[in-house]
C-alpha cells in the first residue's frame, strides 16, 4: 500500500530586541528562545499527527466516533489495535492519543457495566492469545 506522505517543513520565528542584547538581558533572550520552542514544537506535533492520521486511515484503523466518545467507540478502536507483548511475555496494553477535550469527555464517561467489563476482560484475553501465538511463529536464523 503506498501513502503519500509529502515533506512538510516546520520552522520558528526568533526575534531579539538590539537593546536587550547591547545590555547582556538574558531574560529576553530565554522568553524568545521559549517562544521558539513552543512554535516549532506545535509545528512538529501537528505533522505527527497529520501523518498519523493518513497512515491509520490508509490501513484501516481508523474509528469515527463522529466527535462522540462512548464505550462502543473505543472498544471498536481497541479491537482494531495489535497489542504486543513485553519481554516478561506480559499484554501491553495500548495508548490512546485524543485530543485534549475529547480526554475530558472520556474521563466525564459513567462507570463501566458488568458487561462491558465482562466484553474488555474478553478482548483483552483474546489479544494476549493473538500476541503469544504471533511471538511464537518468530523463529531466529
Amino acid at each position: 500500500m503506498d501513502v503519500d506522505l509529502e515533506a512538510k517543513e516546520v520552522g520558528f520565528g526568533f526575534t531579539l530586541n538590539v537593546h536587550a542584547v547591547r545590555d547582556g538581558d538574558l531574560g529576553d533572550f530565554l522568553l524568545q528562545v521559549g517562544n521558539a520552542s513552543e512554535e516549532l514544537g506545535k509545528a512538529l506535533v501537528g505533522g505527527m499527527v497529520e501523518t498519523l492520521d493518513k497512515v491509520t486511515d490508509a490501513t484501516g484503523n481508523v474509528v469515527k466516533g463522529h466527535g462522540e466518545i462512548n464505550f462502543d467507540v473505543i472498544y471498536e478502536g481497541l479491537e482494531k489495535i495489535e497489542w504486543s507483548l513485553n519481554d516478561d511475555g506480559e499484554l501491553v496494553k495500548p495508548t490512546l492519543v485524543m485530543h485534549p477535550d475529547m480526554a475530558k469527555k472520556l474521563g466525564e464517561l459513567p462507570e463501566l457495566t458488568d458487561e462491558q467489563k465482562a466484553k474488555l476482560d474478553a478482548l483483552e484475553a483474546r489479544k494476549l492469545e493473538e500476541a503469544r501465538a504471533r511471538r511464537r511463529t518468530r523463529r531466529i536464523s
